[in-house]
């Protein structure tokens, strides 16, 4: 999975079945999830990638007219997934789909904060074959990495001792990725 965010500012996600990234450029910070299959959020996830079952992670209903609910278009619909176990940076989610093909065209994912984070499927292909490029990640050289445990998300350094403390490395290829 690889995601590019361009607004507010740029920051990539990388998934790549074993490894995950996340890259802020305008941070110069890279957080490293080494074990990023055993989290609670890449099981809540799993839909994504075609793996794991929706009713054994979460919660289903439809939604009805929730104040943050995207809105809808003609011919949507939009489902509420409330998570079964705790997620520190999900309090729930919204998939919003064609009735027409239920196909998804829309996530929104709620933090606990209220704060919503919108994911369009647009231009969507099935069965197209990707490249295993696409999914490899380089660590740019004199960036701080953030290393995190498989459990939590990251802290800063010295907070529960989750993270190992940033250090400026040269660019690499993570061993997961060689």
């Amino acid at each position: 999975m690889r995601w590019t965010y361009e607004v507010p500012e740029r920051k990539e996600f990388i998934y790549n079945g074993a490894t995950a990234f996340f890259y802020e450029p305008q941070s110069a910070q890279v957080t490293v999830f080494e074990h990023f299959a055993q989290t609670p959020l890449a099981h809540a996830m799993q839909f994504l990638w075609g793996a794991g079952d929706l009713l054994q992670s979460f919660d289903l209903r439809l939604s009805r007219g929730e104040a943050d609910c995207p809105t809808l278009q003609g011919g949507e619909v939009a489902l509420r997934l409330q998570p079964k176990e705790s997620l520190a940076t999900v309090d729930h989610v919204y998939l919003v789909f064609k009735r027409a093909g239920l196909r998804v065209v829309q996530s929104r994912v709620v933090d606990p904060l209220g704060n919503t984070t919108d994911y369009l499927f647009e231009q969507t292909q099935f069965g197209a074959v990707i490249a295993p490029s696409i999914f490899a990640f380089r660590i740019p050289e004199g960036v701080d990495v953030l290393r995190a445990n498989s459990a939590q998300s990251p802290q800063p350094a010295g907070a529960s001792g989750l993270v190992q403390p940033a250090a400026k490395l040269p660019g690499q290829t993570p061993a997961a990725l060689d």
